[in-house]
């Protein structure tokens, strides 16, 4: 029995945005405060100090911005971003016989539970619109989706949808996992949208990029326009543009 549906269902309704009121400000306040000094219970409290003697330029240039430089990406080091971030590896090889060729970041039992579509605004030598990009041939197929990406993002606030060079929509296609893992499946999908997100981000910096991750988009709508699999769901967007 196919379990994703309802976990879907189940997982929407949780995660309904809640009116954000005065209260539950001070009470989110409240907890991060307390969060500075934690400590695991049964600890014996001994704090040692950690000595940073060595900064990585990926790690220290990543940032989120919203507001991006009037600037387009090359199709070579957009190809390099891609692929580099989210392509099959070039030494990829199977373990076992229900697992896809590997991917540079992590996947439960290598099912690879993630899809992307690609949203060109300011690449050259390609057109505006969108795209799926598939990992395993490192090629762009263009879809015939006609939904201007502010409707679908219009929960977000003060994101630069003039400047941005593409956006990435991370689809999650949990199928694969429910079947080997029940209902955790799911949930192993959630945690490699995570890795794939991180990786375009740390590597849009090599080329004096950097992005936001946006979780408030309308949902019924991409439900709508992204039917490349049954059973996919979009799960996060990253925008990435030229840092101004």
């Amino acid at each position: 029995m196919d379990l994703e549906p309802k976990k879907i269902e189940m997982l929407n309704d949780f995660f309904k945005p809640k009116k954000f009121n005065l209260n539950r400000l001070n009470r989110l306040i409240e907890i991060q405060k307390s969060r500075l000094n934690q400590c695991f219970k049964g600890s014996n409290k001994v704090a040692i100090s950690l000595e940073l003697t060595k900064r990585e330029n990926y790690f220290f240039k990543r940032r989120s911005i919203r507001t991006f430089l009037n600037k387009s990406l090359s199709f070579e080091d957009f190809s390099n971003l891609l692929i580099n971030s989210l392509g099959v590896r070039p030494d990829s090889n199977t373990l076992q016989p229900y697992s896809l060729d590997r991917r540079p970041y992590p996947s439960a039992g290598g099912l690879n539970l993630v899809n992307f579509v690609v949203f060109i605004n300011n690449v050259e030598g390609l057109k505006k619109g969108y795209y799926f990009f598939n990992p395993y041939k490192q090629k762009l197929i263009k879809l015939n989706i006609k939904v201007n990406i502010k409707s679908i993002l219009k929960h977000s606030k003060n994101v630069d949808l003039m400047n941005f060079c593409f956006a990435l929509f991370i689809l999650s296609y949990s199928k694969p996992g429910i079947i080997k893992y029940g209902l955790r499946g799911y949930k192993y999908a959630l945690i490699e949208v995570g890795h794939a997100s991180q990786n375009i981000l740390l590597y849009s910096t090599y080329f004096d990029m950097n992005g936001v991750c946006l979780g408030a988009f309308d949902e019924e709508l991409a439900d709508k326009r992204f039917k490349i699999l049954k059973g996919q769901k979009l799960e996060y967007v990253v925008v990435i543009g030229k840092n101004v």
